[in-house]
């Protein structure tokens, strides 16, 4: 954008990314947390508990640990919203620190929202501890996550565009 730097960086097409990818990832951590009637839906454990020797999906404990993601993505994405106030959109993106979170998030999302959806289609339907209510909360999960992590995929791309537009300028001390 030019210029000192100020909260209108917040308000360019960077900042509006950053804006929707924080409002997107709270939502999954939500949905995460109390999206099946207030009770927490797990990425990858169907039985609504977590069993490392579970021979249906042994990679449910796994998925738990990826899902630490999204809580880190829920604070970088704020975190880099305000360094675009504070020091520009400009100077943070002619970093590679921004790009390297889009695609880390992006792989993660996509990845533990692949998982959520592969574990939940492939839920024993015949066990009555698990409502119609468990699948829908769980697909809308699996999608949220997959459709945040296409988000900051985009992000990558624009990031990676405006640091080549950007240069390598020598004018900011790191």
């Amino acid at each position: 954008m030019g210029g000192e730097p100020g909260l209108r960086e917040c308000f360019g097409l960077s900042g509006w990314i950053k804006i929707v990818e924080s409002c997107a990832v709270f939502c999954c951590l939500m949905l995460h947390r109390i999206g099946n009637q207030g009770s927490q839906i797990f990425y990858a454990a169907t039985d609504q508990k977590l069993d490392s020797p579970d021979m249906n999906y042994p990679a449910e404990v796994d998925a738990e640990i990826l899902g630490g993601a999204v809580l880190c993505m829920n604070l970088v994405s704020p975190f880099l919203l305000l360094a675009y106030a504070m020091y520009g959109t400009d100077r943070i993106q002619s970093t590679s620190l921004d790009a390297l979170f889009c695609v880390v998030g992006a792989g993660t999302l996509i990845a533990l929202g692949g998982m959520t959806c592969f574990a939940w289609n492939h839920a024993n339907e015949n066990n009555n501890s698990i409502g119609r209510r468990d699948f829908e909360s769980a697909g809308a999960l699996g999608i949220m996550l997959i459709a945040t992590g296409i988000l900051y995929f985009l992000d990558f791309f624009w990031v990676v565009y405006r640091r080549l537009l950007i240069g390598d300028d020598d004018d900011y001390v790191y």
